[in-house]
């Protein structure tokens, strides 16, 4: 089979994975009484690691969890949003064919 085309996915282009962490992280700290705005994801978390950002959240927030406690309950999420989004982005490119 020869290759007819190649789709580079730069994060925002085609799926913006940004919004899908800012969910995963909001949704954590809100199961913690704590709120969790967009403006600061953008400023202080945006484009940054999991193991990080997970870090960082958890010393901010006081939370009473492992940075591996963390990314467990983070990781596992992210995997099953972006499956959505790559569900929906395969019945695209289908389409288009």
């Amino acid at each position: 089979m020869r290759i007819k085309s190649v789709i580079f996915d730069l994060d925002g282009l085609l799926i913006n994975s940004e919004i899908v962490s800012f969910e995963i992280y909001k949704e954590l700290l809100a199961q913690h009484q704590h709120d969790f705005t967009l403006e600061n994801y953008a400023q202080n978390y945006a484009g940054r690691a999991g193991t990080l950002n997970m870090e960082n959240i958890i010393k901010e927030y006081r939370l009473p969890l492992s940075i591996e406690e963390g990314l467990m309950h983070t990781d596992g999420i992210y995997v099953i949003k972006n499956w959505i989004l790559l569900f929906f982005f395969t019945h695209v490119i289908l389409a288009l064919r």
